[in-house]
């Protein structure tokens, strides 16, 4: 089976695939786990970070001790990379949504084939752990972390799930959608 992908996918689907790659290890392990928002992820430290800043200026200011003031610097500097990870996150994420030209993904007996103007990917099925349907995004899963893992948006799940069924290999999926 040949896909031609045209569409972008929304943006949550970037966010979903950045924070699976992210967190890899996990997800090769339990491939049940539902993804989270990488963006909301790093922005909850950010806020966590703040608030422990306010809270060692606060005691900084009632007792006068310099380690407070040493321990509120030291958060800062956390704060502001968090902060550069947020924004660094959000423009990859814009950068990825905004690529242009047509993706192919093919699905066929010996594996599958990802490619585009930028990357050409190839796994053969006894290297894919697994195929992880999620609410925005098809993973299929590496066994390896040497290789990237292939991600297309489930706008195309019945075509892929179609493809995976002709080349046997339904065994592999594992959909964190059925019954949602």
């Amino acid at each position: 089976m040949r896909l031609e992908i045209t569409e972008r996918g929304p943006k949550e689907f970037y966010d979903e695939v950045m924070y699976i790659s992210a967190n890899y290890r996990k997800y090769r392990a339990n491939p049940e786990k539902r993804p989270r928002s990488q963006t909301k992820v790093y922005t909850g430290y950010c806020a966590a970070s703040l608030l422990v800043i306010l809270v060692f200026l606060w005691d900084y200011f009632r007792d006068h001790q310099g380690i407070f003031l040493l321990l509120s610097g030291m958060m800062l500097v956390c704060f502001i990379l968090l902060v550069v990870l947020v924004l660094g996150m959000k423009k990859r994420v814009n950068l990825m949504m905004n690529e242009q030209g047509t993706k192919v993904v093919e699905i066929n007996e010996s594996g599958v084939k990802y490619e585009s103007e930028q990357q050409d990917l190839r796994m053969k099925w006894s290297n894919i752990s697994n195929v992880i349907i999620n609410k925005n995004s098809i993973i299929f899963m590496p066994v390896s972390e040497a290789q990237l893992m292939i991600s297309v948006w489930t706008g195309y799940k019945e075509e892929i799930l179609k493809g995976i069924e002709a080349s046997g290999h339904m065994d592999l999926v594992v959909d964190n959608t059925a019954g949602k």
